[in-house]
C-alpha cells in the first residue's frame, strides 16, 4: 500500500509518483517518478519515512533486513549471534524482520542543525560465533571471530560480508575487509575435487559447499557465486553468494587464529610503519607512541646536478610486537568517532598492512 506521508516527503511541482515495490513490514518504499506525466528512468527510495536517495530504475534495492532473513538459520547451525557492545549509542538502529527477530546495527548517521539523526541508509551489523573463542597470547588476551555484514540502500554501499573480531579486554573490533577475499582463494582450492573435502573443519560446511558445487556449472561458476568481496546493487543480489560467504568466514577461523597468535611473536618492520604512517588517519598515527612521524627537507640532486630541496616523511620506529601495534589501531578506529564509509576504508588498510602484511 502506498505511504502517503512518504510521498508527501518528496513531492514537486511537475513530479508525480507511483508505488514501484513497497516492503511494508520494514517501512522501504520506492517509487517510480514520473515528469509532467512522462515516465522517467529513476526512482526515489523512502525508509522509515525518511527520504534516502533518487536512484536509477536499475539500481536494484536490497532491503537490510533481507539479509538477516537469509543468515538467520545459516547463523543457528553455525552459533553465530549478533552483538552491538562495540556500536556507539548514537548509532544505533534496530533492525525488525521474520518473527519479530531483531539485531542492532550501526548506521550512517549526519547532524543536522545541531542534532544527531540517524539515517538508516547504509548499515554495519556483526555476529559472533560462541565456539569461536581464541586466546591469542596464551595468557587470557581472548577474541572472539565472526562475520560483519554491510549493506546500503542509497546507492553508496555495496553488499559486502567480511570477517570480525573482537578482542574482549577492550571491545575492539576488526574487520577484515581486505582479508576475505585472499581467505576464499585459499578455501576454494580445497574445493576442486570432493576428495578434498574431507579437510574442512565441520561436516554442515562441507555439506553446503558439496552442494553448491553440484550445482554450479563449473568451477569458474562456483567462484564467481562464492568469491567476491562485496555484491554491487546494479544486480540481483543472489542469496547463495551470502550463505556461503557465511560458511567460508566460518570456515577461515583457523586461518586468523594462526595469523594472530603470529603477530605477538613478530615486531612491526620498519616497512610497515611507514605505510601506517602514509596510509591511516592522521589523527591516529599521531597518537601511536611506538613511532614518530615527521616531515624534514632532503637535498637531492637532479640529472643537470642541481640540488633541490625535496619534502620527505621520516618515519622513527621503537621496537613493538605486531600484536600491540593492531590492537592499538582497532581501539582507535572502533571507539574514536569517524565517518561511517571512512571507518570500513580504514579497517581495509589496516588488514592490508598488518594482517596480510603483502604491501
Amino acid at each position: 500500500m502506498e505511504s502517503t506521508t512518504a510521498r508527501s516527503n518528496v513531492v514537486q511541482t511537475d513530479f508525480s509518483y507511483t508505488p514501484r515495490k513497497i516492503w511494508s513490514d520494514y517501512g522501504l518504499e520506492t517509487y517510480d517518478e514520473f515528469y509532467k506525466g512522462l515516465p522517467t528512468n529513476m526512482q526515489t527510495i523512502i525508509y522509515k519515512g525518511r527520504f534516502i536517495a533518487h536512484r536509477s530504475k536499475d539500481y536494484y534495492v536490497f532491503p537490510h533486513e533481507d539479509i538477516f532473513v537469509t543468515i538467520d538459520p545459516v547463523m543457528a547451525m553455525l552459533k553465530g549471534e549478533p552483538i552491538s557492545e562495540h556500536i556507539r549509542n548514537e548509532h544505533r538502529l534496530e533492525l525488525v524482520y521474520g518473527q519479530n527477530r531483531k539485531v542492532v546495527a550501526e548506521t550512517n548517521w549526519n547532524n543536522f542543525g545541531g542534532k544527531h539523526v540517524n539515517q538508516g541508509a547504509r548499515i554495519r551489523a556483526t555476529y559472533l560465533f560462541k565456539d569461536e573463542r581464541f586466546d591469542v597470547s596464551g595468557n587470557g588476551d581472548f577474541v572472539t571471530f565472526g562475520a560483519t555484514f554491510g549493506n546500503g540502500i542509497d546507492g553508496g554501499m555495496s553488499l559486502q560480508i567480511s570477517p570480525f573480531s573482537l578482542r574482549e579486554t577492550c571491545t575492539n573490533g576488526m574487520q577484515h575487509a581486505a582479508t576475505v577475499v585472499e581467505i576464499s582463494e585459499g578455501i576454494m582450492a580445497k574445493m576442486r575435487t570432493k576428495e578434498s573435502l574431507e579437510t574442512m573443519n565441520q561436516s554442515i560446511i562441507k555439506d553446503h559447499v558439496s552442494r553448491i558445487m553440484e550445482e554450479s556449472k563449473s568451477f569458474d561458476d562456483l567462484i564467481a557465486k562464492v568469491k567476491k568481496e562485496r555484491m554491487s546493487h546494479l544486480t540481483k543480489i543472489p542469496f547463495e553468494w551470502i550463505t556461503s560467504r557465511v560458511f567460508l568466514i566460518k570456515e577461515s577461523v583457523s586461518m586468523f587464529r594462526a595469523r594472530y597468535r603470529e603477530m605477538t611473536e613478530l615486531l612491526i618492520s620498519q616497512h610497515q610503519a611507514e605505510l601506517i604512517a602514509k596510509e591511516m588517519p592522521k589523527r591516529l598515527v599521531e597518537k601511536l607512541e611506538w613511532m614518530q612521524v615527521k616531515d624534514e627537507f632532503e637535498e637531492i640532486k637532479d640529472k643537470d646536478g642541481n640540488v633541490k630541496k625535496v619534502l620527505k616523511q621520516v618515519v622513527k620506529l621503537d621496537p613493538t610486537k605486531q600484536w600491540k601495534g593492531f590492537n592499538d589501531m582497532t581501539e582507535n578506529l572502533t571507539h574514536v568517532e569517524r565517518a561511517f564509509q571512512s571507518k570500513t576504508d580504514n579497517y581495509r588498510k589496516l588488514d592490508k598492512i598488518l594482517v596480510l602484511n603483502k604491501q
